[in-house]
C-alpha cells in the first residue's frame, strides 16, 4: 500500500482539531479496530507528520493484508494525530517552545507541562474519539496504542505509565527521565537545577508524575504501572538532543513482566550512526512491532 494513497479526514473533537487517517480504508464486514496515536515533536506539528503518519499506517496494513493472505484476518487500523499544546493549531505563545539557550526562562516548565498535558489529551480523546466516529455505535475500537516522537516520545512514557487502556507503545527518540535530560541541558546553557530555572514545586511534581519516579523495576503489577506494557524504544546512538544516556538506566531496568504469565514485551534498536532522527528503519521496526501487539489477528488471545 502506499502511504500517499492513505485517506485523511480533520474533525473538531470539543474544540481539538483531529486528524484520522484510514476512515476511507475501514472494510465492509467490519472487524473490530485498533486506533493508534501519533504524537508529533518540540516544534512541530500534526500537519508536518503527516507523512510519518501515512507510513505507518501503510507499513502496519501492509503486514496485516499480507497475513491475511494467509488465512489471518488482522482488525482494521485508523491512525490519529493531534497539535501538542501550544504547536500547530493551539500555538497562543511562540517562545514557550523555545529552550533557555533561546531565550525561554520557562523552559522546563513549559516543556514538561506541554507533553504531561498531550498525554492526558490521549486519555481524553480515547474517552471522547468513538463517540464521534461512531455515533451509531456501527464499528468497534477494541485497542489504543501509540508512537510518539521526541517531546511526543516523551508524552508516550507517560501515557505508559498513566493510561491503562494503552497497553503496546513506541517512543522514538524520547526520554522517561526528565530530571537526567534538564541536567545536562541546563549544564550547557551555564544553569544549575534550582529555582527559578527549576522550581521547587516543579521538582516536586516531576519527582511524583515522572516515570523514573515510579517503581519501574519491581515484579508487583501493584506498584509498577509498566508491567503488562509492549514498549518499543527507538534512538539514535549519536543523537546530541536526547541522548540515549539520559533513557538508559531507565529502559535497561524497566520491567514489564516479560513473557506469557505478565504479558509484556520490550525492545530496545540503538542506531548507530543517526542522531535526533526517525529513520526508515525505525519507522519499519515501529510498524512491525504495532502490527505484532495491536493489529495481528491472533494479538485478542494476548488480552
Amino acid at each position: 500500500m502506499s502511504p500517499t494513497h492513505v485517506s485523511k479526514e480533520t474533525l473538531p473533537i470539543a474544540g481539538l482539531l483531529v486528524n484520522v487517517f484510514g476512515l476511507k480504508e475501514l472494510r465492509a464486514h467490519k472487524p473490530p479496530i485498533t486506533v493508534l496515536f501519533h504524537l508529533h515533536g518540540r516544534g512541530g506539528s500534526a500537519l508536518r507528520e503527516q507523512t510519518l503518519c501515512r507510513t505507518l499506517y501503510a507499513g502496519i496494513v501492509s503486514r496485516r493484508d499480507g497475513e491475511r493472505e494467509g488465512g489471518e484476518e488482522g482488525r482494521d487500523l485508523l491512525v490519529v494525530s493531534f497539535d501538542q499544546r501550544n504547536h500547530g493549531t493551539r500555538v497562543v505563545a511562540e517562545g514557550a517552545n523555545m529552550s533557555w539557550k533561546e531565550g525561554n526562562e520557562r523552559h522546563a516548565q513549559d516543556m514538561y507541562g506541554m507533553y504531561t498535558g498531550t498525554a492526558s489529551d490521549v486519555s481524553w480523546l480515547i474517552d471522547f474519539l468513538p463517540t464521534y466516529l461512531f455515533p451509531n455505535d456501527e464499528r468497534e475500537i477494541v485497542e489504543w496504542t501509540l508512537t510518539g516522537k521526541s517531546l511526543g516520545g516523551h508524552a508516550a512514557w507517560i501515557v505508559l505509565k498513566d493510561e491503562p487502556r494503552v497497553r503496546t507503545a513506541v517512543s522514538f527518540i524520547g526520554c522517561p527521565d526528565f530530571l537526567k535530560l534538564l541536567a545536562t541541558r541546563a549544564k550547557n546553557s551555564s544553569r544549575t537545577l534550582s529555582p527559578p530555572t527549576l522550581p521547587s514545586t516543579l521538582r516536586a511534581l516531576i519527582l511524583r508524575r515522572d516515570p523514573a519516579s515510579t517503581p519501574y523495576t519491581s515484579p508487583d503489577t501493584a506498584l509498577n504501572p509498566f508491567i503488562g506494557k509492549r514498549v518499543l524504544v527507538c534512538s539514535g546512538a549519536d543523537d546530541k538532543l536526547v541522548r540515549w544516556e539520559y533513557s538508559r538506566e531507565f529502559v535497561e531496568g524497566l520491567n514489564v513482566g516479560e513473557g506469557e504469565e505478565g504479558g509484556g514485551a520490550k525492545r530496545v534498536v540503538l542506531q548507530e550512526g543517526v542522531g535526533h532522527a526517525v529513520t526508515e528503519e525505525m519507522l519499519a521496526e515501529a510498524a512491525g512491532w504495532i502490527y505484532e501487539y495491536a493489529v495481528k489477528a491472533s494479538v485478542g488471545a494476548r488480552m
